[in-house]
């Protein structure tokens, strides 16, 4: 009889050690899961910054590319009234169309001015920045300022905000989340 009691006895001890442990685990899991959760939409976040960086940089490329480009690439430069570079509209509109591929909206961009100061190149004709729609088109910009030939271009600058995706309602108030704003600045050379 005794080695019964004691079965049962030591039985009913180690349920309790299970429930006990069951409970330190269930803490662990409250501590923990909240904490992965957040790395997890922090990591999604940065992904969707870089996915945005990268596609307004590849925009901005291709709308410097179209700025630097003559219309006629074979014709001398005053041979043709229609050899003009395009003009701000038509780069925007590049721009534009390239950030829609992506399903980004060009009614989001926001102006951005890189830090410096640009050296305009001597003798180009049309050597100014204008901004349009909130995109910086820099023609005639000395892009090598310590190299003795002198190498002439046009720089596209502006920036792009990143809203997180995510709302969060917490006791009646909704919590907002920052938003990254992403600035890209692009580089061509004249042809």
């Amino acid at each position: 009889m005794i080695g019964l009691a004691n079965a049962k006895r030591g039985s009913v001890v180690s349920r309790g050690r299970k429930e006990r442990q069951r409970g330190a685990e269930l803490a662990e899991f409250a501590i923990v899961f909240p904490l992965f959760l957040a790395l997890l939409f922090a990591l999604i976040w940065v992904g969707r910054a870089m996915s945005v960086y990268g596609t307004i940089t590849r925009a901005a490329r291709e709308g410097a590319r179209f700025a630097v480009a003559p219309s006629c690439a074979s014709c001398p430069s005053n041979s043709l009234p229609g050899n003009a570079s395009p003009t701000d509209t038509e780069v925007v509109n590049v721009i534009n169309g390239s950030l829609k591929a992506a399903s980004l909206s060009p009614g989001s961009i926001q102006s951005y001015s890189p830090p410096g100061t640009l050296t305009f190149c001597t003798g180009v004709p049309v050597a100014a920045c204008t901004t349009s729609g909130n995109i910086r088109i820099c023609r005639g910009v000395q892009l090598n300022t310590t190299a003795p030939p002198q190498q002439c271009g046009t720089v596209v600058s502006y920036s792009y905000p990143v809203p997180m995706a995510l709302s969060v309602q917490t006791a009646g108030a909704l919590v907002k989340l920052p938003q990254i704003t992403v600035a890209t600045s692009v580089q061509v050379s004249q042809e």
